[in-house]
């Protein structure tokens, strides 16, 4: 029967199958329990009656995908951020796009920033009198060859001497 109802697209049929619900079916359930829960949750607050008049009401309280957002555990604040970003790249204000662009928005992972390299130093620190890197710069600065600078620092024996000896 699942696939007899998949085949000829019965929408009554469907509907006994959660599992088989189109996405659009399944969002528009997921708002009217949002929805449901929400108004039973106000019907069992106690009513206060204060003296000090209150702010307006939100008029996006009655938003179902603010409701849905709610639901699902996400803070009014980031499910309010999500919403407008949804509604900025999805102008037409349909909710199965609204709702399919926030599931984007939370499915990706979020972005790590990187930590910027501290800029390696300019000044080197004072090198050693026997430090090869300040002999073959020194050499470089006389005119000699690194080979050279090195040979008359006397870091290297000329290769001769070792056949000689």
């Amino acid at each position: 029967p699942m696939i007899d109802a998949l085949r000829t697209n019965d929408t009554k049929a469907l509907l006994k199958y959660d599992d088989l619900l189109p996405l659009q079916a399944q969002i528009e359930q997921i708002m009217a329990s949002a929805m449901q829960s929400q108004n039973t949750d106000i019907a069992h607050q106690p009513v206060m009656k204060n003296d000090v008049p209150t702010t307006a009401p939100d008029p996006d309280d009655h938003n179902p995908i603010l409701a849905a957002l709610r639901s699902l555990n996400i803070a009014a604040d980031v499910a309010q951020v999500l919403i407008n970003e949804a509604r900025a790249k999805h102008p037409s204000a349909d909710p199965l796009l609204l709702m399919a662009a926030i599931a984007e928005k939370l499915a990706t992972q979020p972005i790590k920033p990187r930590k910027l390299k501290p800029p390696k130093k300019t000044d080197p620190a004072a090198q050693p009198e026997n430090d090869l890197r300040r002999i073959v710069a020194l050499g470089k600065d006389s005119g000699k060859s690194g080979y050279g600078a090195l040979l008359a620092a006397g870091m290297v024996k000329p290769p001769l001497l070792d056949i000689a000896a």
